[in-house]
């Protein structure tokens, strides 16, 4: 009955109405749960609008606990790639790095940044092969992860790199004759290997 109440006001009523509606059931509902059982919102940190609040919710669970939740979530970004929604993805881009998330996830449940990274990341190295148009424009700031001393995650590093070198074979990217020594020296040890002794 709520669900239909809801389909119907969206259908007849303007934003403004519509939002007064809202907000007394919505307040309504609220009254109902036990205080101890209430989640609180900052309602400052979420956002109003809708390709930075779906950013967020991607991010927050690339960054679950559950490893299938992270791997649907890539999917799901490669698909928004190859469908054109863009936004998403640069807003996605702004996230990276970061190392919390209050609003999109339990209170109580961890958020691993680390991962979050990563997955973003690697998924960015499989678009970059399939839809390079689609993060082109992100290619100097993967080399940029690539090259980085500040944070010398091994994995994160080598996904970038590969991502770099797709979007530069697919010519969505040009780089000049520096940029090109930086991307070929990346996530490589400047000590040359020792050949193994012989049993």
């Amino acid at each position: 009955t709520v669900y239909a109440l809801v389909g119907l006001i969206g259908q007849h009523c303007g934003s403004i109405d519509a939002a007064q509606v809202m907000a007394r059931y919505a307040d309504r509902l609220v009254q109902r749960i036990p205080v101890h059982e209430r989640d609180k919102w900052d309602l400052s940190d979420i956002p109003t609008e809708p390709t930075e609040g779906l950013a967020r919710f991607l991010y927050a669970l690339m960054g679950d606990v559950d490893v299938r939740t992270r791997w649907r979530t890539a999917h799901a970004l490669r698909r928004l790639a190859r469908l054109g929604d863009t936004g998403t993805l640069h807003r996605l881009v702004e996230l990276y790095g970061r190392t919390y998330e209050s609003s999109y996830r339990k209170p109580d449940a961890p958020f691993y940044w680390l991962s979050a990274s990563l997955w973003l990341v690697t998924a960015l190295d499989r678009i970059a092969a399939e839809t390079p148009s689609a993060v082109g424009r992100h290619g100097r700031w993967l080399l940029e992860i690539a090259s980085d001393n500040e944070f010398p995650h091994v994995l994160v590093r080598s996904f970038a790199k590969s991502a770099v070198y797709k979007l530069v074979e697919s010519g969505a990217l040009r780089l000049d004759v520096t940029h090109g020594r930086l991307l070929k020296r990346a996530n490589t040890s400047p000590v040359r290997r020792r050949k193994g002794r012989e049993p």
